[in-house]
């Protein structure tokens, strides 16, 4: 099992691993910047209000949080039962707060007109964006690689196959997908690196800026989301810059440069 750089996603350190983090940016086509939205401020035709949605609570997220249970994969620690590796918990699902959670994350956004909705392809994702937006049709919803969760040895971030997800979910839009009935991006014994994760996450933007939507939610986990807002955009409020709780909605406008 091999893991490309030393910060475990799923941990305690998320809250003091910002600075490395940071570190990570790197000069891109695109300059992308975010501030916290304010509906009295004007937005500019280079920018766009975007909703960044964590999942509800998955039953990773409660194996996790049993004593004696906890992920200790990046330092080969096997003392405490890793939950993530758990094949019962592949493509983990939504708990029933979890559900309640999604649902509650549509009060945050309250009547904003969402016209886009991007959506991370795993299960629990989903699942929160449809609880959460789909009362909204005929928004369209878009599921993207770009955003799913850390790649590499935790099943529980190990997409279904699309013919499952597609008669589950059939108001969402697939067709980005590269790899529809094999997850030709997960591997069972690499992990991909912080940074690995950052290039993959950038695409995101340069999507976002090509459509026409200027009010977008983009549903998606928490460690993606941590990477995002710390190596991907240029954040400034140290606040934004810190790990989603489940089913917290952060609202922002994204500049393009």
């Amino acid at each position: 099992m091999v893991h490309r750089d030393a910060f475990a996603g799923e941990n305690p350190q998320w809250s003091t691993n910002l600075e490395f983090l940071r570190s990570l940016q790197k000069p891109r086509a695109i300059r992308v910047t975010a501030r916290r939205f304010d509906p009295s401020s004007a937005i500019s035709p280079t920018e766009k209000i975007v909703h960044f949605v964590r999942h509800g609570q998955g039953y990773h997220n409660l194996a996790a949080a049993q004593p004696g249970v906890a992920c200790h994969c990046a330092t080969g620690d096997s003392a405490k039962l890793c939950p993530y590796l758990d094949p019962a918990l592949t493509d983990a699902r939504l708990t029933e707060a979890g559900e309640e959670e999604a649902r509650a994350a549509k009060v945050q956004v309250g009547d904003r007109p969402i016209q886009l909705v991007v959506v991370s392809p795993l299960t629990r994702t989903l699942q929160t964006a449809s609880l959460a937006f789909l009362p909204q049709a005929p928004t369209p919803f878009l599921a993207h690689e770009a955003i799913r969760e850390h790649l590499g040895v935790h099943v529980v971030n190990k997409r279904s196959r699309l013919s499952l997800l597609a008669t589950q979910f059939p108001h969402v839009d697939f067709s980005l997908l590269t790899s529809p009935d094999a997850d030709d991006g997960f591997s069972a014994s690499v992990r991909e690196s912080r940074q690995e994760m950052a290039d993959r996450a950038y695409p995101i933007f340069e999507c976002l800026k090509e459509r026409a939507e200027t009010e977008i939610a983009v549903v998606s986990h928490a460690s993606l989301l941590l990477t995002i807002f710390n190596s991907v955009m240029d954040v400034e409020e140290e606040a934004l810059r810190s790990i989603f709780r489940t089913a917290e909605v952060r609202s922002v406008v994204v500049n393009f440069s």
